[in-house]
């Protein structure tokens, strides 16, 4: 395991709720698994069960491109937790792949690349609403 402070090797995706939010399961060593509520950090996503219809869809999108992303088989999938849960329970943390070359692709820049995530404290619809 890398020796970065919380820093988990992703066993399973158990569930993805919209484009930033994902429950995982993780390996926190001796051969020990612990399912976790992930919250991307630094980044907020459309809403699904709230604002205008074009924010909806847009959450459709951003929830299919982050499974997309998370189960993809071509490299490691790694998530980088802060200390503590946010006020909702979630652990805020960061997620990538690791390829076997040692590169890197991070889901929030991916979200970002696609027009669907903002960074925080940037809400989406402030940033995005207005895009067709």
């Amino acid at each position: 395991m890398p020796t970065l402070p919380y820093t988990f090797k992703v066993a399973e995706v158990i569930k993805v709720t919209d484009g930033d939010t994902a429950h995982l399961r993780v390996s926190v060593g001796f051969h020990a698994e612990i399912a976790v509520h992930i919250r991307l950090l630094g980044y907020d996503c459309p809403e699904m069960t709230r604002g205008s219809a074009f924010e909806k869809a847009e959450a459709r999108r951003a929830q299919g491109l982050s499974a997309q992303f998370l189960s993809r088989a071509d490299g490691t999938l790694w998530v980088r937790t802060e200390p503590d849960p946010d006020s909702f329970g979630r652990w805020l943390g960061d997620v990538w792949i690791e390829d076997v070359d040692g590169g890197k692709r991070h889901l929030g820049a991916e979200l970002r690349a696609a027009k669907l995530a903002s960074v925080w404290p940037t809400r989406w619809h402030d940033e995005f609403e207005s895009s067709d």
